[in-house]
């Protein structure tokens, strides 16, 4: 009995001035309907942290908008984390989102051995 709570995406990367979009998506767990109430939290007084609803019952979606406010350009990439709240009585849900403002992502690919068998994967790497 509960809620669940997701992000699409986890994580992003925009230039200085612009805007991140994720979405937080609500669900009811054993017939869960009481009001949740969602907070994040704002890392740094460059960015502008914003839910376009403090509290909703699942199921539901709620937008966070980031926007940078930092001078372009910057001499490296910024990585941030925001903290996503929520909570209905004695339940609490939390978890992070990601963002990057400036820099470079790469793609690198990594092979991982599981067991006897390699595996291919691709990892993200911030510079």
């Amino acid at each position: 009995y509960g809620f669940l709570l997701s992000a699409t995406p986890l994580s992003q990367a925009i230039q200085p001035g612009e805007v991140a979009v994720y979405t937080l998506s609500l669900q009811a767990v054993g017939g869960f309907s009481d009001a949740v109430h969602l907070s994040a939290a704002n890392p740094s007084p460059e960015l502008i942290v914003s839910l376009d609803a403090e509290q909703a019952a699942p199921p539901a979606q709620v937008t966070l908008t980031v926007t940078d406010t930092h001078p372009a350009p910057l001499p490296s990439g910024l990585w941030y984390t925001i903290a996503i709240s929520a909570t209905s009585g004695e339940l609490t849900q939390s978890f992070d989102v990601h963002l990057l403002v400036g820099g470079t992502q790469l793609y690198l690919p990594m092979a991982l051995r599981v067991g006897s068998e390699f595996q291919d994967s691709l990892h993200t790497f911030v510079k």
